[in-house]
């Protein structure tokens, strides 16, 4: 029996209101006075919303609508004064506007289905990857509609990375939920997703100390190269802090933490290694693709900055994996209730091996090799 469902705001319950659109593209050509059309202007809203939609849709987080209208402003080339501020001017008309010319629920009966979805004993909740809209202000708008009732907390998403599987698949084997939590946890640890933070800053350390002049860009692509060929640093042929299997284009995260960590370099006295670090990520860009080709699309990712800001602000290496998963206790927890309460099967995932077919040799046959280090 289904207990509880879970409704996506555009894809099920609402269709976009293009007069909105229009006039919210309208209130940013008149505020800023700029040539640009109006449908240049929505445009460039529509592709900062994608970014910053497939940030919240994919990964556990929810980036706030302010950082979108800052990120817009920076990009439409205008003289501000205080970007911030205009940020906030922006997104208080969008909000605004977006009351006064709502989305149109895709059929008329919506709220008489949800009514007897709630008298029937089915939980409901609704959640949004909407990058250019604050949470109260869609709760507004279903108040305004008279279907806010019908709605409980939305606490997590329903995309999941690995660590957030891992939680899953734990809980589908019928464990408790602090096992649930340790997976999570477990795979928090691993240097290819929560650790990597710390790998990126290690390598940023070990450059730092190979190379003596920080702008001597051949010596900082010998390095790179090194690197990618596992011939140097932890020789895993990996560069941390570059690529992402969602955001290649570019990492809204990385965008936000790199005004913060040059803001914050600056305060410390330590421009020289941010400009260090910032050319470390252009030229690994260029290293990576030329070893796997120019249609190799990557760009730095949260992780190339924030083992850098983690450091100048004064914590221990040994705290950064710790605050990543204390930020990500309540979506898990979100993600083991949904999984225990409304699946009832094991999470049996196919493996699709390719081993490598061998002779085989009887045991008797067989020797072992053993080298033994007498220094």
């Amino acid at each position: 029996m289904i207990k509880h469902i879970s409704f996506d705001f555009w894809q099920t319950l609402f269709c976009s209101n293009p007069i909105f659109r229009k006039k919210r593209a309208e209130f940013i050509k008149t505020y800023f006075n700029i040539d640009k059309s109006v449908s240049e202007i929505e445009q460039l809203i529509i592709e900062k919303d994608k970014i910053f939609d497939k940030q919240n849709e994919v990964e556990d987080t929810k980036l706030p609508a302010l950082d979108m209208f800052q990120s817009i402003v920076e990009n439409l080339n205008v003289l501000s004064k205080n970007i911030q501020q205009d940020a906030e001017k922006l997104l208080e008309a969008s909000n605004q506007l977006f009351l006064e010319n709502p989305p149109k629920l895709l059929n008329e009966q919506i709220p008489d289905i949800l009514e007897k979805l709630v008298s029937s004993g089915i939980t409901l909740s609704i959640g949004s990857n909407t990058g250019f809209v604050e949470g109260k202000t869609l709760r507004q708008l279903l108040q305004n509609l008279g279907i806010l009732k019908y709605f409980s907390l939305h606490a997590e998403h329903s995309e999941g990375n690995n660590s957030t599987f891992s939680v899953r698949v734990t809980a589908s084997a019928g464990t408790d939920i602090y096992s649930s939590i340790s997976a999570g946890i477990a795979s928090l640890k691993g240097n290819l997703h929560g650790e990597a933070c710390v790998k990126c800053y290690e390598m940023f350390i070990y450059l730092k100390n190979t190379i003596r002049d920080w702008k001597d860009m051949d010596k900082i692509d010998a390095c790179l190269i090194d690197i990618l060929n596992g011939q140097a640093f932890d020789k895993s042929g990996l560069i941390y802090g570059i690529g992402h299997s969602i955001y290649a284009d570019a990492d809204p995260r990385a965008m936000i933490l790199k005004k913060i960590a040059y803001n914050l370099a600056n305060e410390k006295g330590r421009s020289d290694e941010f400009n260090f670090g910032e050319l470390i990520g252009n030229r690994a860009i260029e290293q990576i693709k030329n070893k796997y080709g120019k249609q190799k699309i990557v760009s730095p990712n949260i992780d190339f900055y924030s083992g850098f800001i983690y450091e100048m602000i004064g914590l221990q290496k040994e705290l950064y994996i710790a605050l990543f998963a204390m930020s990500r206790i309540v979506g898990w927890c979100a993600h083991y209730i949904d999984e225990v309460t409304n699946n009832k099967k094991i999470i049996r995932p196919v493996s699709n091996s390719k081993p490598i077919e061998k002779q085989y040799i009887p045991i008797n046959d067989r020797t072992i090799n053993l080298q033994i280090n007498n220094s």
